[in-house]
């Protein structure tokens, strides 16, 4: 999932709504600055000013997201009443004793909805993706690979397939011997 995302992310560029991308880039320096200060309970702290990096990551989420949002709507792809269901009593096993409030909150919040429902939508998407794809096998030679030839490009869709190897630790014009068989 991460490897076809970050293709995603690589090959597909449109302008994205500003608002959108300020309001995931504040969203982000949040969360990781109350991750690196736990002992600090509510928002009664000072203003969080997102930095460089976590633009650049509210950028992918919102291209991605967006991305994602389109071609699952172009396929018709929706997340089912028990596919919720399943997905707030697995939340709600996080608050024993709480669930009927668990419950209820989610029925009145729709972003807590949204919440549970956006991950679920966005591996429908990625799963149908996959689907989709062709996988075709082609045996890449020793030789190859020492040439540097270790690519192969989808003829349809232009999907770049790369065989991923250190070439300073493969050894050129090594002779490997074939495992033996212990029958023991």
């Amino acid at each position: 999932k991460r490897a076809l995302l970050d293709q995603l992310d690589e090959r597909v560029q449109f302008d994205l709504p500003e608002s959108l991308v300020e309001a995931e880039a504040a969203q982000i320096a949040h969360q990781l600055w109350h991750e690196e200060h736990p002992e600090e309970h509510g928002h009664n702290h000072g203003s969080i000013e997102p930095t460089e990096e976590h633009r650049k990551l509210a950028e992918r989420r919102v291209r991605l997201g967006l991305l994602l949002a389109d071609v699952g709507q172009k396929a018709e792809i929706t997340v089912t009443d028990q596919e919720m269901t399943q997905a707030v009593m697995r939340q709600a096993r996080n608050f024993p004793g709480q669930e009927r409030a668990f419950f209820e909150f989610i029925q009145q919040n729709e972003a807590a909805q949204q919440q549970l429902r956006a991950p679920i939508f966005e591996d429908k998407v990625v799963d149908f993706i996959f689907d989709q794809a062709q996988v075709t096998e082609r045996d890449i030679t020793k030789e190859e690979l020492e040439n540097g030839e270790g690519v192969a490009m989808c003829p349809g869709c232009s999907l770049i397939i790369k065989v991923i190897y250190d070439k300073d630790q493969f050894a050129c014009g090594e002779t490997v011997p074939v495992p033996s068989v212990n029958k023991e």
